[in-house]
């Protein structure tokens, strides 16, 4: 191989891993449905869910954000359902938020993605691991922020409701 064809494989290689780092959901709570592009969000809802989407009062995740805790919710509240909504009770969050905040503590600790799926941390789409392995510490930490911040606006929603519900797809 010359110089020359082994700078362009390495152009190359570097290209194809910027557009596979570009594909991948930023890892944040969404608190603005200005900000919601398409439809491929899961939105968490105070109360029970009346027929209304996109309220003012709700939170919302990347579909492929929310897959990250989705193991946990299934966990607790076997009914539920990706692609329907979900009323779950405060009582079944309570074992979730739990999950949550060892998913942040674990998240601040990890080293690798193995150490991510020891903590019930779902990959839903094939090569999803290794994109957050890019960029590991970065994206274990905003990891560990989302779960922390959802967990404490689930956990606010008792004050005035039963229960939050979650749109799926």
């Amino acid at each position: 191989m010359t110089c020359q064809s082994a700078v362009h494989q390495g152009v190359a290689t570097a290209i194809q891993a910027l557009s596979v780092a570009a594909r991948m959901e930023p890892v944040e709570l969404i608190r603005d449905t200005a900000l919601l592009e398409g439809t491929a969000y899961f939105e968490f809802q105070p109360g029970p869910y009346q027929g209304n989407q996109w309220t003012r009062d709700s939170v919302f995740l990347a579909e492929e954000v929310f897959c990250y805790f989705e193991p946990v919710i299934t966990r607790h509240h076997s009914e539920f359902d990706h692609y329907n909504f979900s009323v779950i009770p405060v009582s079944t969050w309570k074992g979730i938020l739990s999950d949550l905040e060892e998913i942040a503590a674990s998240a601040r600790a990890a080293t690798c993605v193995a150490d991510l799926r020891r903590a019930d941390v779902g990959f839903h789409r094939a090569g999803l691991d290794s994109e957050v392995e890019g960029n590991f510490r970065s994206n274990s930490d905003a990891l560990s922020k989302l779960a922390h911040e959802l967990a404490v606006w689930v956990r606010d929603q008792p004050r005035d409701h039963e229960c939050v519900s979650v749109l799926g797809m």
